[in-house]
Protein backbone atom coordinates (compact mmCIF):
# COMPACT_ATOMS: atom_id res chain seq x y z
CA UNK A 1 0.00 0.00 0.00
CA UNK A 2 1.79 3.56 -1.04
CA UNK A 3 -0.30 6.51 -0.30
CA UNK A 4 -0.12 9.55 -3.10
CA UNK A 5 2.99 11.01 -1.73
CA UNK A 6 5.14 13.53 0.84
CA UNK A 7 3.92 15.91 3.55
CA UNK A 8 7.31 17.41 3.57
CA UNK A 9 8.20 20.39 0.80
CA UNK A 10 11.34 19.07 -1.11
CA UNK A 11 11.68 15.47 0.70
CA UNK A 12 12.82 13.05 -1.45
CA UNK A 13 8.84 10.54 -1.31
CA UNK A 14 11.15 7.48 -1.22
CA UNK A 15 7.26 4.97 0.11
CA UNK A 16 7.85 2.27 2.51
CA UNK A 17 5.10 -0.42 2.33
CA UNK A 18 6.30 -0.47 6.45
CA UNK A 19 3.22 1.45 8.32
CA UNK A 20 -0.17 0.78 9.61
CA UNK A 21 -2.82 3.63 7.96
CA UNK A 22 -3.48 6.13 10.53
CA UNK A 23 -3.01 6.40 14.27
CA UNK A 24 -5.70 4.60 15.73
CA UNK A 25 -7.17 7.82 17.49
CA UNK A 26 -3.72 8.91 18.34
CA UNK A 27 -2.29 12.19 18.17
CA UNK A 28 1.67 12.80 17.80
CA UNK A 29 2.98 13.73 21.09
CA UNK A 30 6.36 12.69 20.24
CA UNK A 31 9.48 13.39 17.72
CA UNK A 32 11.93 10.42 17.99
CA UNK A 33 15.29 10.51 16.73
CA UNK A 34 17.10 7.23 15.72
CA UNK A 35 20.51 6.45 14.16
CA UNK A 36 20.97 4.06 11.38
CA UNK A 37 24.16 2.46 12.54
CA UNK A 38 25.52 2.54 9.39
CA UNK A 39 25.06 3.41 5.43
CA UNK A 40 24.02 6.55 3.94
CA UNK A 41 20.48 8.33 3.35
CA UNK A 42 19.84 6.62 0.29
CA UNK A 43 20.59 3.34 1.54
CA UNK A 44 18.90 3.22 5.05
CA UNK A 45 15.76 5.05 2.45
CA UNK A 46 15.81 1.46 1.06
CA UNK A 47 16.41 -0.95 3.54
CA UNK A 48 13.59 0.70 5.13
CA UNK A 49 11.18 0.23 2.34
CA UNK A 50 12.36 -3.11 2.08
CA UNK A 51 8.74 -5.17 2.85
CA UNK A 52 11.27 -8.03 4.02
CA UNK A 53 12.43 -5.76 6.75
CA UNK A 54 9.07 -4.95 8.37
CA UNK A 55 10.72 -1.51 9.57
CA UNK A 56 10.13 1.90 8.80
CA UNK A 57 10.14 5.49 9.50
CA UNK A 58 8.77 8.68 8.61
CA UNK A 59 11.95 10.28 7.51
CA UNK A 60 15.43 9.68 6.84
CA UNK A 61 18.14 12.45 6.94
CA UNK A 62 21.68 11.76 4.75
CA UNK A 63 25.01 12.77 6.07
CA UNK A 64 24.73 15.20 3.33
CA UNK A 65 21.29 16.72 4.57
CA UNK A 66 19.27 15.41 1.98
CA UNK A 67 15.50 14.22 3.43
CA UNK A 68 13.61 11.03 2.36
CA UNK A 69 9.99 10.82 3.43
CA UNK A 70 9.01 7.13 3.89
CA UNK A 71 5.50 7.33 5.87
CA UNK A 72 2.66 10.15 5.47
CA UNK A 73 2.38 12.08 9.05
CA UNK A 74 -0.78 10.86 9.19
CA UNK A 75 0.43 7.16 9.36
CA UNK A 76 2.15 5.10 11.52
CA UNK A 77 5.54 3.85 10.76
CA UNK A 78 7.28 0.95 12.69
CA UNK A 79 9.96 2.75 14.15
CA UNK A 80 9.82 2.33 17.30
CA UNK A 81 9.71 -0.97 18.64
CA UNK A 82 8.51 -2.43 22.24
CA UNK A 83 9.09 -0.12 25.07
CA UNK A 84 12.00 -1.85 27.20
CA UNK A 85 12.52 -0.44 30.15
CA UNK A 86 11.47 3.00 28.66
CA UNK A 87 12.91 6.21 29.95
CA UNK A 88 10.11 8.81 28.57
CA UNK A 89 7.60 8.88 31.27
CA UNK A 90 4.78 9.45 29.25
CA UNK A 91 5.21 5.50 28.35
CA UNK A 92 3.80 4.32 31.80
CA UNK A 93 0.47 5.67 30.78
CA UNK A 94 0.12 4.31 28.05
CA UNK A 95 1.65 0.91 28.11
CA UNK A 96 -1.36 -0.68 25.96
CA UNK A 97 -0.51 1.43 23.49
CA UNK A 98 2.34 0.76 20.87
CA UNK A 99 4.74 4.02 20.47
CA UNK A 100 4.18 4.02 16.89
CA UNK A 101 1.19 5.28 17.17
CA UNK A 102 1.91 8.49 18.73
CA UNK A 103 5.25 9.58 17.40
CA UNK A 104 7.08 10.45 14.42
CA UNK A 105 10.27 8.74 13.84
CA UNK A 106 13.63 10.42 12.00
CA UNK A 107 16.61 8.91 11.10
CA UNK A 108 19.66 9.71 10.75
CA UNK A 109 22.13 7.86 8.30
CA UNK A 110 25.27 7.22 10.39
CA UNK A 111 28.36 5.56 9.19
CA UNK A 112 29.27 3.51 12.21
CA UNK A 113 28.18 0.32 13.47
CA UNK A 114 27.41 2.02 17.04
CA UNK A 115 26.05 5.11 16.10
CA UNK A 116 29.34 6.77 17.20
CA UNK A 117 29.82 9.58 14.66
CA UNK A 118 28.14 12.81 15.16
CA UNK A 119 25.80 14.18 13.00
CA UNK A 120 27.48 16.55 10.20
CA UNK A 121 26.53 20.29 9.53
CA UNK A 122 24.60 19.86 6.74
CA UNK A 123 22.76 16.88 8.79
CA UNK A 124 22.33 18.79 11.70
CA UNK A 125 20.71 21.93 10.30
CA UNK A 126 18.39 19.52 7.92
CA UNK A 127 17.36 17.75 11.33
CA UNK A 128 16.56 21.28 13.65
CA UNK A 129 14.61 22.65 10.61
CA UNK A 130 12.92 19.18 10.22
CA UNK A 131 11.56 18.73 13.96
CA UNK A 132 11.07 22.63 13.57
CA UNK A 133 8.42 22.32 11.26
CA UNK A 134 6.69 19.38 12.65
CA UNK A 135 6.48 21.55 15.97
CA UNK A 136 4.84 23.83 13.71
CA UNK A 137 3.07 21.87 11.17
CA UNK A 138 1.30 18.67 13.51
CA UNK A 139 -1.07 21.30 14.95
CA UNK A 140 -1.84 22.94 11.27
CA UNK A 141 -2.70 19.03 9.92
CA UNK A 142 -4.86 18.45 13.07
CA UNK A 143 -2.52 15.87 14.13
CA UNK A 144 -0.69 17.01 17.33
CA UNK A 145 -1.79 15.53 20.74
CA UNK A 146 -2.40 17.43 23.77
CA UNK A 147 1.18 16.57 25.30
CA UNK A 148 3.19 17.97 22.56
CA UNK A 149 1.17 21.00 22.30
CA UNK A 150 1.53 21.47 25.95
CA UNK A 151 5.34 20.93 26.34
CA UNK A 152 6.42 22.55 23.23
CA UNK A 153 4.39 25.38 24.51
CA UNK A 154 5.87 25.31 27.68
CA UNK A 155 8.74 25.53 26.08
CA UNK A 156 10.09 21.83 27.31
CA UNK A 157 11.19 20.68 24.37
CA UNK A 158 13.17 17.82 25.96
CA UNK A 159 9.92 16.15 27.44
CA UNK A 160 8.91 15.84 23.18
CA UNK A 161 11.73 15.35 21.27
CA UNK A 162 13.21 11.91 22.40
CA UNK A 163 15.65 9.32 21.17
CA UNK A 164 14.96 5.66 20.32
CA UNK A 165 17.10 5.03 23.84
CA UNK A 166 14.51 6.80 25.58
CA UNK A 167 11.58 4.34 24.62
CA UNK A 168 13.95 1.16 24.41
CA UNK A 169 16.89 1.68 27.14
CA UNK A 170 18.24 -1.92 26.54
CA UNK A 171 18.84 -2.85 23.32
CA UNK A 172 18.36 0.45 21.43
CA UNK A 173 20.98 2.30 24.56
CA UNK A 174 22.93 3.69 21.55
CA UNK A 175 20.07 5.15 19.56
CA UNK A 176 20.63 7.48 17.77
CA UNK A 177 24.04 7.21 19.23
CA UNK A 178 26.33 10.59 19.98
CA UNK A 179 23.91 13.45 20.36
CA UNK A 180 24.40 16.61 21.90
CA UNK A 181 21.01 16.87 23.79
CA UNK A 182 21.93 20.46 24.54
CA UNK A 183 23.08 21.85 21.65
CA UNK A 184 20.68 20.05 19.57
CA UNK A 185 17.85 21.73 21.91
CA UNK A 186 18.95 25.40 21.59
CA UNK A 187 19.01 25.02 17.80
CA UNK A 188 15.70 24.41 17.93
CA UNK A 189 15.01 26.99 20.73
CA UNK A 190 16.89 29.50 18.31
CA UNK A 191 15.08 31.28 15.85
Amino acid sequence: MVLEGRDLPGAIWHPSPNFWPGRDGCGVDGIVLHGTAGGDGPSAAALLSDPAREASTHFVIGQDGALFQLVRLRDSAWGNGIPVEPLWPLIAGRRRVNPNRYTVSIEHAKRSADNSDPLTAAQLAASVALVRWLLDTLPVLGLAGDHLLERRNAGALRDVVIGHCDIDSVTRAHCPGTWDWDGYLALLAGS
